[in-house]
């Protein structure tokens, strides 16, 4: 690698003390050493101030003056960011050594067009210490009708350019929760997109997750972002299976009857079963 770019480390954080050291430890463990980490406080009231403010300069504190919601604080925390380049981490996520490294290599070798490296995520659930990584091969190069079926992209495995940030709108300030969806799509509508494809960080489930706590905000979020891309043919197909994934989140939540005028509304009930049928061949499959 003949150049190494400044990379900013966007982390927001609400009360995550829990966590937060061994999240900020794995940046400052990364083989690649040209970066700097743009802490957003959103208003914590826990022992995270304290925590962050233990590490040297390469950590720039920023303390909101009130609790505002995800796609504000976001905006915010990257109006600070000094560097070409802009990667998350979420305070309870952690990422491997080598990680920032092997994207930076791709962006500096490969072409203009490309606006997004992303990469395999293992998955650490609450209260276990098993990890684990969804099998076969991530998409690559013009995703778009990938991806508005379907966020695949794990936020804390993202690396971004930051003009391209910008240029495709940023993170939308009214959003809630999907603000990482927003930006893959409006990115992936124009760009060209890279993976690794070996697991390059950890994404720690738990109760206390946005989408764990949620799920029908999350899908109804989904909803409203790929319809903005309407009347795009990739957009009316991803958005069929956005109504299947809201039919899940209101059934999960035991609204039975919602989950059902979901289907029925919105003429993805075949849709349903087809996802259903191939779940149970996959399990059949793996036994």
């Amino acid at each position: 690698m003949t150049r190494t770019p400044l990379v900013s480390v966007i982390m927001n954080c609400l009360n995550c003390e829990r966590y937060l050291k061994e999240a900020i430890d794995s940046v400052y463990d990364q083989s690649y050493n040209n970066w700097e980490i743009i802490f957003w406080d959103n208003g914590s009231d826990d022992k995270s101030e304290e925590i962050a403010k233990l590490y040297d300069s390469r950590l720039k504190y920023f303390r909101s003056d009130k609790t505002t919601i995800l796609g504000t604080a976001r905006a915010l925390a990257v109006e600070q960011a000094e560097g070409e380049y802009l990667a998350f981490l979420d305070c309870d996520d952690i990422w491997f050594k080598d990680k920032l490294q092997d994207q930076m290599q791709i962006f500096l070798e490969d072409g203009e067009d490309l606006g997004l490296v992303y990469g395999k995520c293992e998955v650490l659930y609450e209260n276990s210490k098993k990890r684990v990584s969804k099998r076969g091969s991530l998409p690559e190069g013009m995703i778009f009708a990938n991806l508005a079926k379907e966020n695949f992209i794990s936020f804390v495995s993202a690396v971004v350019k930051k003009d391209v940030f910008y240029s495709c709108g940023g993170f939308p300030r009214n959003i809630k929760h999907s603000t990482d969806y927003w930006l893959f799509l409006h990115i992936t509508i124009s760009y060209r997109v890279r993976a690794l494809q070996d697991p390059c960080c950890i994404y720690r489930f738990h109760l206390d997750n946005l989408s764990s706590k949620n799920p029908v905000l999350a899908a109804k979020e989904s909803i409203q972002i790929v319809s903005l891309f309407l009347p795009n043919k990739a957009a009316e197909d991803g958005l069929k299976n956005q109504y299947v994934n809201l039919a899940i989140a209101y059934f999960r939540e035991r609204s039975i009857l919602k989950s059902l005028k979901t289907l029925f509304i919105n003429g993805v009930v075949f849709r349903m079963l087809f996802r259903a049928i191939s779940k149970i061949a996959r399990l059949l499959k793996v036994k």
